[in-house]
């Protein structure tokens, strides 16, 4: 199985709707593929966030008031379709948390995560060039866009090279830069994204910094100085512009 086959099965793995035959595949590529395992781990959280809360809501007095005993019991529904109404709010509430969560928390986690990934010995690129005549064409046969791709040689940072990631659902470019001792992961996907707002933040020891250009939303992540990487930022903004 691809790994876009799984990830569209994801939700449907973690519900146990699948057959043995398709769970048996996911599983294999869970243990391969560090994204869908995250995935997976968090929607797994969820579940047994929502079954831990214990979410009570209490007619304010003044409704009690307004809608005596008889009217409550002339309108009282059925057993079933409160349990039913129960089901539905927790569904709504799994949707929305889980949506909220991923695009806010868990987003700066998942950068994270990808930067370190690439960390790994042949994990940071899947073309390896300084020249953004190749990087770039090679992002738009992998993508549905291409990205800008500065390349930043006039201060000594180089370009490594990029590969395409998987965050939060989404494919987006990732390109590698070397800034003295420090690797930056630069990831750029379209605004009109499911995953909106460019992230920021500081999480165990990696910084996060977020930026928009010509369309595109953008994400730096590295452990340099946050001052540092801010003015890496801007460097590579002012040189993306069209």
């Amino acid at each position: 199985m691809t790994h876009d086959e799984v990830s569209r099965l994801l939700d449907a793995y973690v519900d146990q709707e699948l057959d043995p035959v398709l769970t048996a595949g996911i599983d294999r590529h869970l243990g391969e593929c560090g994204i869908c395992a995250e995935f997976v781990a968090s929607r797994r959280g969820l579940r047994a966030r929502l079954r831990a809360s214990q979410i009570r809501f209490r007619m304010p007095p003044e409704l009690t008031r307004w809608v005596g005993p008889e009217q409550r019991a002339r309108y009282a529904a059925p057993g079933w379709m409160r349990a039913a109404a129960v089901a539905a709010v927790f569904l709504m509430a799994g949707f929305f948390l889980g949506q909220y969560t991923s695009r806010t928390d868990d987003l700066n986690a998942q950068f994270v995560n990808a930067h370190a990934r690439s960390l790994l010995a042949d994990g940071a690129v899947e073309v390896t060039s300084s020249d953004h005549h190749t990087v770039k064409p090679w992002f738009a046969q992998k993508l549905l866009f291409s990205p800008p791709v500065p390349e930043l040689d006039d201060r000594g940072d180089r370009l490594l090279g990029g590969r395409a990631d998987l965050i939060a659902k989404v494919r987006m470019a990732a390109m590698v830069y070397r800034h003295g001792n420090h690797l930056v992961n630069v990831f750029v996907w379209p605004e009109a994204s499911v995953v909106g707002k460019p992230p920021g933040g500081d999480l165990n020891g990696f910084h996060v910094l977020g930026a928009r250009i010509g369309g595109f939303n953008v994400a730096l992540v590295s452990d340099m100085n946050p001052d540092e990487l801010a003015v890496f930022r801007d460097r590579w903004v002012a040189q993306a512009k069209p």
